[in-house]
């Protein structure tokens, strides 16, 4: 649902036909990606999910093998890790909260789920 809607903004919500799917329209809806900030990731998401429909439309034989997805990216980048030190788990685990509660009860269930 998010490629389809993504994709359907980048058409300005006009449909378009299988055979009309080509190398420079999957090139122009990643420029598209690219200038409204979508994460490259993100990006390739869409990318291989549209793909993943047109290689089905392909089997169904409803359109012809045109490769339209050779030129974009359609890999997966390695992501910074955002987690927490264990410093700061061992610091929350450690904290005074006996004149807060509710903090208390929220630190609890983090632990709980860490």
């Amino acid at each position: 649902a998010m490629t389809l809607n993504s994709f359907m903004r980048f058409r300005d919500g006009q449909d378009i036909m299988l055979d009309a799917i080509d190398s420079n329209v999957i090139q122009l809806y990643e420029a598209h990606l690219r200038q409204t900030n979508v994460a490259r990731n993100t990006s390739s998401f869409y990318m291989r999910n549209l793909r993943t429909v047109y290689n089905m439309a392909i089997e169904q034989r409803l359109t012809p093998q045109r490769t339209p997805f050779a030129h974009v990216y359609t890999g997966i980048d390695k992501t910074v890790k955002r987690a927490v030190p264990i410093s700061q788990i061992r610091q929350l685990e450690n904290a005074d909260l006996t004149d807060n509660t509710a903090q208390a009860l929220a630190r609890d269930m983090f632990m709980f789920s860490f």
